[in-house]
């Protein structure tokens, strides 16, 4: 459902052993906000929390009921058939509800794809962000598989450096 937050989902995708691929650093949003806002997690090669939608039922204009999603999306319009939603595939729109900023309609559910559950490991280190701001680019860090966070001190200590949380 789009009023599922994020921490309630997590705890049913890791009772049944599976996880999100990614999200942002707070998990107290709902599925509908994540999505219409494009939360992201780091990392390019994660993409944004919409990356990760196959279908959309979105309650639109005039209490139009309908499953939003792409060409090849994953509803077999046979088997739906009958359904109180309307079906409609199709890429351009599909593209623009993902995150639409809630101005395409109401969200009620959303299909997502998902990954067996995998733990993170955190190291965090002392550095400075005259240091660090350079390795920031898709052939730096952010290029690496995984999860990369920092925390700047935005007051410049001894010698005009910025202490940084990595």
């Amino acid at each position: 459902g789009g009023g599922t937050r994020l921490r309630r989902l997590n705890a049913e995708l890791d009772r049944i052993g599976l996880a999100l691929t990614n999200m942002g650093g707070y998990d107290a949003q709902t599925l509908a906000g994540v999505l219409s806002t494009s939360t992201h997690g780091s990392g390019l090669a994660f993409g944004p929390f919409p990356d990760a939608v196959r279908s959309l039922d979105l309650v639109v204009a005039g209490g139009r009921a309908l499953r939003l999603e792409p060409a090849d999306g994953p509803t077999d319009p046979q088997a739906f058939a009958g359904q109180p939603l309307e079906l409609v595939k199709d890429d351009e729109r599909f593209a623009a509800a993902i995150c639409g900023l809630g101005t395409l309609g109401l969200l009620h559910a959303v299909t997502l794809e998902v990954r067996e559950k995998f733990w993170l490991k955190e190291v965090r280190t002392l550095d400075t962000w005259e240091r660090v701001r350079g390795d920031l680019s898709a052939d730096g860090v952010l290029g690496e598989p995984g999860h990369y966070e920092l925390f700047v001190n935005p007051y410049a200590g001894e010698g005009g450096e910025h202490r940084l949380l990595v």
